[in-house]
C-alpha cells in the first residue's frame, strides 16, 4: 500500500502596520492568521498515513484502524503596541 503524502501542516500570515491612521496612541499594529493542518493529498485509501494505532502488541503498532486524523485549526489575532 503506497502512503506517500504531501501535507500543509502549519502555515502563518502576518501583516505590520507602522501607525494606524487616526489613533495617535498605537504606535504599530500587525494582524496574523494561523492555520493548521489545511491540507492533505494522498492516494492512501484509510484516510491520513500519518495516524496510525500505536497498538498494545507489537503485531498491531502502526496499524490505520479507525483512528480519527489531526484536526484543523485557524487563528486570527491582532497585537498592538501603545
Amino acid at each position: 500500500v503506497d502512503g506517500s503524502y504531501l501535507r500543509l501542516k502549519n502555515v502563518t500570515l502576518n501583516y505590520d502596520f507602522d501607525a494606524v491612521p487616526g489613533l495617535s496612541f498605537i504606535d504599530s499594529a500587525s494582524v496574523y492568521l494561523t492555520g493548521n493542518n489545511l491540507l492533505l493529498l494522498t492516494d492512501y485509501k484509510w484516510g491520513d498515513p500519518e495516524v496510525g494505532d500505536g497498538g498494545s502488541s507489537t503485531v498491531a503498532q502502526g496499524v490505520a484502524d479507525d483512528q480519527y486524523p489531526y484536526a484543523s485549526s485557524v487563528a486570527l489575532g491582532f497585537r498592538l503596541n501603545l
